[in-house]
């Protein structure tokens, strides 16, 4: 008979193990998970102006018995608020006390789950939100009150930020936290939306100062992932007495073990839902669900279509995401993010054009007979701008030889495809000086240097090294050197590229300091940033968009002393095949990264030598580049006008030098030999 004490009944209570002195006692490591979980739910709620909501507290106990039944989580690690234990206090008291909680160790995994109303606010003086029509998120606690004797606010999301940057700050950013609500304040009293207006006038400008006030927050995005039902404009809703986002999201979690299963991929994979696009937020998207280890990247996957109006196969992934003419696809029956064995078929893009592919088959493939489910995955890169190399002997003694060349391409695999081999080192991306045993590999490319303004140093690698290098090498030259032709919705963006410092907080009585701008804007008349660079220093950067589209934008750094890595310092969130929110609002609405409301934690650039040279690329698009919404062609709209402009589905990109140097150390020039 089991004890009940653990799923498998053994407990210090039974099967205990005998010794005696000269016995040796296996020592077993705690199976218990070590993943903690704060879970809310709130159906009744203290006003009466509020709808009573139906689903919310057994959507929270789902959770929990999730946890404990299919995760064998302890249920004292479960902390279960429901209803009037779900007040203000205790919400942000329970989330508070898990920053100091002895039995949460770096890097366990936390959870915290809410069901229930939310709203949006105006926000308070001094609140950075995203341009002049934002918006505060909130949660809405249950003994929420605005009458002017007993006033209990809301629960603002810079309150939320500041107590999950609290929690990473000691415990590690291994943090989940999943909203069933909405915001969109539309004042529908039926029980099947989850959401309210509430009174913006309560929410002051030093509310919780206790919290934020004593912390500043650094990480935003950077400290947790956010699975939202919805965007901030939709409305979450319940279906048969449940949460509709919570239960399909429970039945894929009871599906799939959580180290199956990536952040990322969620949205892909929970069921359809109707009327609302959930979202996915946060910097480490690519890790499996509750597990702080991070995956070797994968590959895109794309859902490829028969078109009859072109009587071929379609992708919805053109030049803006990087395909060509000539890139060809591997196609498989599920969407494995690693995926193994024989593809049903081999397509090559027969024409690119911005948003989407026109494929043909190699080989036998069928152009019509595609079953369901299929995912394409791209196997070999198209047509583009080519990594140009120049061989040189260790003596300098130019030579580009068959024998050279050969050798080259066995260190690469044979996979020479986009690699082209100059005379002059002038035009080339690299130098490769080819020593026996070794390669010294130098920067050559004319904009890194600037025209040969600045030498960056050498570095040394092994010929195994070589082959994934140049791989490296030509997405990282490739994507710098893509552009768009379309300049115009580039033209009614602002940049603005600031150094940042901590300064005194605008907000009474708060000692800790903001990170803010200061100074003027870095970006100079003639598009390029000069910094004189301290490891102290700390930068950020804010959109502004003046133009008649939502724009979904992406910004990206290329050093360029190390041409394997392209640092990603914004992208738009995930949401699957939903839509997806707009970060960069059309007609003044801004975007500020490295600071402010995006979460993005701030950027450096410490200098090894006396100077680097990199590129902050801009890349904006109409549409959302990293989402599978949509199943249709990407085709430009007609008719559509805006202040005499046709409106048309776009991208655009701007890439902007940054010359980096040690402070009072002169510029290092030097005239390029030939």
């Amino acid at each position: 008979m089991q004890c009940g004490c653990s799923p498998k009944g053994n407990c210090s209570q039974g099967n205990k193990p005998q010794s005696s002195p000269n016995s040796t006692i296996a020592l077993v490591s705690d199976p218990r998970p070590r993943l903690f979980a704060v879970v809310c739910g709130i159906n009744a709620y203290e006003s009466k102006d509020f709808s009573r909501l139906r689903g919310a507290v057994k959507d929270a106990e789902a959770v929990v018995d999730l946890l404990v039944t299919n995760y064998h989580v302890p249920r004292a690690q479960i902390i279960l608020l429901t209803d009037k234990a779900a007040s203000r206090s205790s919400i942000i008291s329970t989330l508070d006390g898990l920053s100091t909680d002895p039995r949460i160790q770096p890097g366990d995994p936390i959870l915290f789950y809410f069901a229930g109303h939310g709203s949006e606010i105006d926000p308070p003086k001094g609140w950075e939100c995203g341009g002049p029509n934002g918006k505060i998120q909130v949660l809405v606690p249950q003994d929420y009150c605005s009458e002017a004797d007993r006033k209990i606010p809301g629960i603002p999301d810079r309150t939320i930020g500041f107590l999950l940057d609290k929690i990473a700050h000691t415990k590690g950013d291994n943090i989940t936290v999943i909203f069933d609500c909405c915001h969109a304040a539309s004042g529908t009293r039926g029980d099947l939306v989850r959401s309210v207006e509430v009174d913006s006038s309560i929410h002051t400008s030093i509310l919780d100062i206790h919290i934020w006030g004593e912390h500043t927050a650094r990480r935003g995005l950077a400290s947790h992932v956010l699975l939202a039902a919805c965007r901030p404009s939709e409305l979450a809703r319940e279906k048969d007495e449940r949460g509709a986002f919570t239960t399909t999201l429970l039945k894929l979690l009871r599906e799939v073990p959580p180290h199956e299963l990536r952040y990322c991929d969620i949205l892909h994979k929970i069921g359809p839902l109707s009327s609302q696009n959930p979202q996915c937020e946060g910097l480490h998207q690519g890790r499996y669900l509750f597990n702080a280890k991070v995956v070797s990247p994968a590959p895109v996957t794309y859902v490829p279509r028969y078109d009859p109006a072109f009587n071929a196969i379609v992708v919805n992934a053109g030049i803006a995401h990087g395909v060509t003419d000539g890139a060809e696809f591997a196609f498989y029956v599920a969407q494995d993010p690693h995926p193994g064995g024989k593809p049903l078929g081999i397509y090559v893009v027969d024409k690119a054009t911005p948003f989407y592919s026109i494929m043909k088959p190699i080989g036998g493939s069928s152009m019509s007979a595609l079953p369901s489910g299929l995912a394409a995955f791209q196997t070999q890169a198209g047509q583009g701008n080519a990594l140009r190399v120049y061989i040189s002997e260790a003596a300098d003694r130019p030579t580009s030889s068959p024998r050279r060349v050969d050798k080259i391409s066995r260190a690469c695999g044979r996979d020479l495809r986009n690699v082209q081999f100059v005379d002059s080192r002038d035009k080339a991306h690299l130098e490769l000086a080819i020593k026996e045993n070794q390669v010294v590999i130098t920067v050559r490319d004319p904009k890194t240097t600037q025209q040969g303004r600045y030498q960056l140093p050498p570095r040394t690698i092994t010929w195994d090294e070589l082959g994934p290098f140049l791989s490296k090498a030509k997405l990282f030259y490739s994507e710098l050197d893509r552009s768009s032709i379309d300049t115009d919705v580039v033209k009614d963006i602002g940049i603005e590229f600031h150094r940042l410092q901590e300064m005194p907080s605008s907000f009474h009585n708060v000692s800790e300091p903001d990170l803010r701008p200061f100074g003027s804007n870095r970006l100079l008349p003639d598009g390029m940033i000069h910094l004189a660079v301290e490891d102290r220093y700390s930068y950020g950067v804010k959109l502004t968009n003046r133009g008649p589209y939502d724009l979904y934008p992406s910004l990206f750094y290329f050093d360029g002393s190390d041409p394997t890595r392209i640092r990603t310092y914004y992208e738009p969130s995930s949401s699957g095949p939903y839509l997806l929110e707009p970060p960069l609002k059309r007609n003044g609405g801004t975007l500020t990264i490295g600071y402010g409301s995006a979460g993005i934690p701030p950027f450096s650039y410490p200098v090894s030598g006396k100077v680097n040279v990199g590129f902050l690329k801009l890349l904006v698009s109409t549409r959302p580049l990293n989402s599978s919404s949509g199943t249709g062609p990407c085709l430009c709209s007609s008719g559509a006008q805006y202040a005499g402009r046709a409106l048309k589905e776009t991208w655009g990109t701007a890439t902007i030098p940054i010359i980096h140097e040690k402070p009072n150390l002169r510029l290092v020039r030097r005239t390029m030999t030939t």
